[in-house]
């Protein structure tokens, strides 16, 4: 494979470690002192505009989109072709997503068993039931949105520079939805963000050595 057609990839490095290191201390402020305070404040101050709960549930809609796509590089592969570059930037933030999406829905939250925000506002429940499983009652730490967000984000980041003032404006905006509708905590935001973001630091550099791979 010619260099000019791989994707832009680059090893994470300590700039991850450092960053997962910020991440996860500011996670722990907001659980701290933060948190519940937001959450009485969106509360007082909805943004009632019609639409925004559908904007802000649509990352749950990647996750089929993103286990079909890797079908359609299979058959590019099948039939000895080259997939153009948009389907491969595709495939790849699939693989981030689907990724992401197990280890967030399958690990991380049955292990962390957060209450969300309206326990807190209704019944001034807060706080972690830790290894309580899939249960419904603990869905908020880390909020799936937030990490399928930034899973695909941190991808099309890097593969399309141009347009990355675009990619920040969707993962704010859906930041900001996710806390002001209070289906998520600040610091769920904050630490699904991160993990979304690492999962497509991941999925790049696996890309990357099959890219190597192929041009070797």
């Amino acid at each position: 494979m010619a260099s000019q057609d791989r994707l832009p990839m680059r090893s994470p490095g300590l700039c991850w470690v450092v960053a997962l290191a910020v991440c996860a201390a500011l996670a722990v402020l907001s659980i701290l002192f933060v948190d519940r305070g937001v959450a009485e404040f969106a509360a007082a101050h909805e943004i009632q505009l019609r639409g925004l709960r559908i904007v802000g549930a649509s990352p749950g809609a990647m996750l089929p989109v993103a286990l079909a796509l890797p079908m359609i590089g299979l058959f590019w592969r099948g039939i000895r072709m080259r997939a153009p570059r948009l389907w491969r930037v595709l495939t790849l933030c699939s693989v981030s997503v689907i990724w992401t999406a197990a280890a967030v829905e399958l690990v991380l939250k049955p292990v962390f068993g957060r209450l969300g925000p309206y326990a807190w506002l209704e019944r001034h429940d807060y706080g972690f039931h830790w290894l309580a499983g899939r249960e419904a009652a603990f869905p908020a730490f880390p909020s799936g949105e937030a990490a399928l967000t930034m899973a695909a984000v941190s991808v099309l980041w890097l593969c399309y520079p141009r347009w990355r003032w675009l990619f920040v404006l969707a993962a704010e905006m859906e930041a900001f939805l996710l806390v002001d509708l209070n289906w998520h905590f600040l610091s769920d935001v904050v630490a699904g963000g991160m993990i979304g973001a690492f999962g497509g630091a991941i999925a790049r550099e696996l890309f990357r050595r099959c890219d190597d791979s192929a041009g070797a």
